[in-house]
């Protein structure tokens, strides 16, 4: 059964690992197909991957060349990017994003274009600078 909501079954013995919450339950996880993958890291629990990544268990499991997060490069758990973002759900879903990967992807390119932007100003300044001192 894969969770999408509410309450989960916690079970220390037979559950399993989702990367993302690192919660030991019995519902069904991902699997990663990538071929670089091992162990509970393309392991993600339904409602992880749906809030964090906009995406389907089910869709996921029918899918034969489906790569998880991390293998991917897109990971946003505390450990791939070494900072927590667990309270950037309700931010994402509040500015009316699908997943916290959605609102990151927005926020990378938003700041990309903002020091794009800045870099180039730079650049002009510099030129500036050198065509005045060549004078």
């Amino acid at each position: 059964k894969i969770h999408y909501y509410g309450k989960k079954v916690y079970c220390s013995e037979s559950g399993t690992s989702c990367h993302q919450c690192r919660q030991k339950t019995k519902d069904t996880k991902t699997v990663c197909r990538s071929g670089q993958c091992v162990g509970v890291r393309g392991q993600f629990c339904g409602s992880c991957l749906n809030n964090r990544y906009g995406e389907s268990v089910a869709e996921a499991l029918k899918d034969p060349d489906w790569s998880c997060p991390p293998c991917r490069r897109i990971c946003n758990c505390s450990f791939c990017l070494e900072t927590p973002t667990g309270q950037l759900y309700y931010m994402a879903k509040e500015k009316g994003f699908k997943s916290v990967h959605h609102y990151l992807v927005h926020l990378r390119q938003k700041w990309d274009s903002e020091h794009v932007s800045e870099d180039s100003v730079q650049v002009s300044e510099d030129s500036d600078t050198e065509e005045e001192a060549e004078d």
